[in-house]
């Protein structure tokens, strides 16, 4: 399916679908943030009550990651936490 760039969901549709991501594969607000590059796990709470929406990058990846496969879905999230590893290791800081 391809994702519809032009049609935005409401902020309570995307809060429910950072929430099912996180419930999917087990991850709490400040491991989801580690994944998504975000330097607070409070804006994933922002996000999840609809206080804030995720950027649209955020968006389509959270939408991505979703429709993946079991299987695909926990390498990509895998490979993810390697590279926020690596990037701790380097001192960076996400600007998000």
């Amino acid at each position: 399916m391809i994702y519809n760039l032009c049609v935005r969901p409401h902020a309570e549709d995307l809060g429910k679908l950072v929430s099912q991501f996180r419930r999917r594969f087990g991850l709490s607000q400040t491991m989801a943030a580690e994944f998504l590059g975000i330097k607070n796990a409070l804006t994933i709470s922002h996000w999840e009550t609809g206080v804030r929406n995720p950027s649209g990058t955020v968006e389509l990846l959270l939408h991505v990651i979703m429709k993946m496969n079991e299987a695909d879905a926990e390498d990509l999230l895998v490979r993810l936490q390697k590279q926020a590893h690596r990037l701790r290791e380097l001192k960076w800081r996400p600007t998000a």
